[in-house]
C-alpha cells in the first residue's frame, strides 16, 4: 500500500515583499484565491496512473493536480485544505513569509483568532489520515494533491501509525511518499 502527498505548485500571488499587517491580511486573501504561477513546474513527475486521486478543493491544488497528472481526480475534499494562515495585528513591516511564520508560531501556541484553531486543524489532519487509510484499503495506491503544512502534519500522523516515509519534500511540487511495510 502506498500514499503519495504532493504539494501544489507555486501560487501566482506568492510574493515576498515587505508589508504592514493590513498588507499581510490582503496578501492572505490573494494567496488563498490564487491560481498557479505559469512558470511553476514539477521538478520530477511520477507515474500516477495506478493511483486513486484525491485533491484539496482549493484552486491551487486543483490546478496542480491537472498540471501534474493526466489522470482524473476521483474526489475533492475540504479536509485536505491548507491549515489556516493566521492573521494577528502586530505592529511593524515584514516580508510576507516572515508574517506567515510569526503568526503561525502564535497560532501553534494557542493564540485565538477569527480562523480555524491549531487544535481544530490537527483534528482535521487526523480526519484526513482516516480518509486516506480508508481509501488505500480499497485502492492500494492513493495520491493527494494538497498543501505544505497539512501534508507535513498528515505525513507525521501516518508515520506515527506505522507508515514508512520513503520520500519527503515540503517545497512547491514536493512529493511525500509513504508505504505500509508488509
Amino acid at each position: 500500500m502506498e500514499i503519495v502527498l504532493i504539494r501544489h505548485g507555486k501560487p501566482l500571488s506568492a510574493s515576498n515583499h515587505r508589508m504592514n499587517c493590513a498588507g499581510y491580511a490582503d496578501w492572505i486573501r490573494k494567496y488563498n484565491r490564487s491560481g498557479l504561477d505559469p512558470n511553476s513546474n514539477p521538478l520530477k513527475v511520477m507515474d500516477l496512473s495506478q493511483h486513486y486521486h484525491l485533491c484539496s478543493d482549493l484552486l491551487r491544488a486543483r490546478l496542480s493536480a491537472q498540471k501534474y497528472s493526466a489522470s482524473q481526480v476521483h474526489e475533492y475534499h475540504s479536509v485536505f485544505r491548507e491549515m489556516e494562515i493566521p492573521y494577528y495585528r502586530i505592529p511593524g513591516r515584514r516580508r510576507a513569509w516572515t508574517w506567515v511564520y510569526l503568526c503561525r508560531a502564535y497560532w501553534m501556541m494557542g493564540r485565538a483568532g477569527a480562523f480555524e484553531s491549531y487544535c481544530d486543524a490537527k483534528a482535521r489532519a487526523a480526519a484526513a489520515v482516516n480518509l486516506l487509510e480508508t481509501r488505500v484499503k480499497t485502492h492500494s495506491k492513493v495520491v493527494v494533491f494538497g498543501h505544505g503544512m497539512m501534508n507535513r502534519t498528515v505525513r507525521k500522523l501516518l508515520a506515527a501509525k506505522g507508515w514508512n516515509v520513503a520520500e519527503k519534500d515540503n517545497h512547491y511540487w514536493g512529493v511525500n511518499r509513504l508505504y505500509l511495510p508488509e
